[in-house]
C-alpha cells in the first residue's frame, strides 16, 4: 500500500510539472503573440504618422510655398531614413518621389508665373510639363531656394522682393516697329523723338535700379554711358551674379504665390511585396492661378 501510495504521489507529481510545463509553454507564446500583435500595432501607427504629414497636402488649394516646404521635408527624408544614393542610415525607405506638373497649362505659365517668353532666358519651370520637384537624387526646388537665398543675401528681401515686381518698369523694351506702350506715352507727352524716350527710360530704369540695390551714384546723361550701363543692369536682370538672374528669382516668387491641386490618383503608396504602406510619391497639378 505504501508502495502504491509513493507511486500514486510521484504520477500525480509528474503530471503537475508537465501541465505546469505546458502552462508556461502556452503563456511563453501567448506573450509572444502579444508583443508581435503589439509591434504590428506600433507599426501601423507609425505608417499613419508618417503618412498624415503628406496626406495634409492632400487638398484642392496648395499654394507653391507649401510645395517648397514638402520638397525640403522630402528632401530631409530621402537623405536621411530612405535608401537614395549616400543616404546615411540603417533604414533605407523607399524614397520619396514629389512632382508639379504645368501639363496643359503652358499659357498661364507664360503669362502668370514666367517674366516672358523672351528668348535665352533658362526659365526655372517648365510651361507644358512635369517638373521633377525631387527625387531620389534630385531636388529642383532646394536648389533654387538655395540661390534665391544667395540674392536675398545681397539685396535683402525686402528689397530682391520689390526688385522682382518691377522688373517689367526697369527693362526698356526697344522695339521700333512695335513700339512699347511707355516709349510711345512718353513721345507723346513730351513730344519726343523714338531715339530720345528710350534714352528717359534707360536714364530712369537705371535709377530705379540703383535705388533698389542701394547704388546712388548720379547717372551720367551722356548716351552712351547710359547706354552701357543700362546694358550691365540688363545682363544682371537676365543671367545674375549667382547662377540666378533677378527674371528667375521673379518666377521663384510667383511660383510660391501659385496655386496646386493635389493629383489623388496619383498617390503612391510602398504596397508591394514587402512594402511598408508608406507613401513614396505626389504630383500637384498647377490650377492656372497666381494669387
Amino acid at each position: 500500500m505504501e508502495n502504491s501510495a509513493k507511486a500514486l504521489l510521484m504520477a500525480g507529481g509528474v503530471l503537475v510539472t508537465m501541465l505546469i510545463v505546458t502552462l508556461l509553454f502556452y503563456f511563453k507564446g501567448k506573450i509572444t503573440e502579444y508583443y508581435n500583435d503589439q509591434g504590428k500595432i506600433d507599426d501601423i501607427a507609425n505608417v499613419a504618422d508618417f503618412n498624415k504629414q503628406f496626406t495634409n497636402y492632400e487638398r484642392d488649394k496648395v499654394y507653391g510655398y507649401e510645395i517648397i516646404s514638402l520638397a525640403n521635408m522630402v528632401e530631409d527624408y530621402n537623405t536621411r531614413h530612405s535608401g537614395a544614393d549616400n543616404a546615411p542610415n540603417d533604414e533605407k525607405y523607399t524614397p520619396f518621389t514629389l512632382i508639379v506638373s504645368f501639363e496643359g497649362k503652358g499659357n498661364d505659365v507664360e503669362q502668370k508665373i514666367w517674366y516672358n517668353t523672351e528668348g535665352g532666358i533658362n526659365h526655372l519651370f517648365n510651361s507644358n510639363n512635369d517638373v521633377l520637384i525631387q527625387s531620389e537624387t534630385s531636388n529642383q526646388v532646394v536648389d533654387r531656394i538655395l540661390k534665391a537665398t544667395e540674392i536675398e543675401d545681397l539685396y535683402g528681401v525686402s528689397e530682391t522682393t520689390k526688385l522682382a515686381k518691377s522688373i517689367n518698369k526697369l527693362i526698356v523694351k526697344e522695339d521700333p516697329i512695335n513700339i512699347d506702350y511707355q516709349v510711345q506715352k512718353l513721345m507723346n507727352e513730351q513730344k519726343v523723338s523714338y531715339d530720345k524716350a528710350i534714352l528717359i527710360l534707360k536714364r530712369k530704369a537705371i535709377a530705379d535700379f540703383r535705388a533698389i540695390i542701394k547704388d546712388k551714384d548720379p547717372v551720367p546723361y551722356e548716351s552712351s554711358e547710359v547706354n552701357s550701363l543700362y546694358n550691365d543692369m540688363k545682363n544682371l536682370l537676365l543671367y545674375g551674379k549667382y547662377q540666378m538672374s533677378i527674371r528667375q528669382y521673379y518666377e521663384y516668387y510667383q511660383f510660391k504665390k501659385a496655386i496646386f491641386e493635389c493629383d489623388k490618383e496619383k498617390i503612391l503608396y510602398d504596397n508591394g511585396v514587402g512594402g511598408t504602406g508608406r507613401i513614396i510619391g505626389m504630383t500637384f497639378k498647377f490650377t492656372g492661378k497666381v494669387e
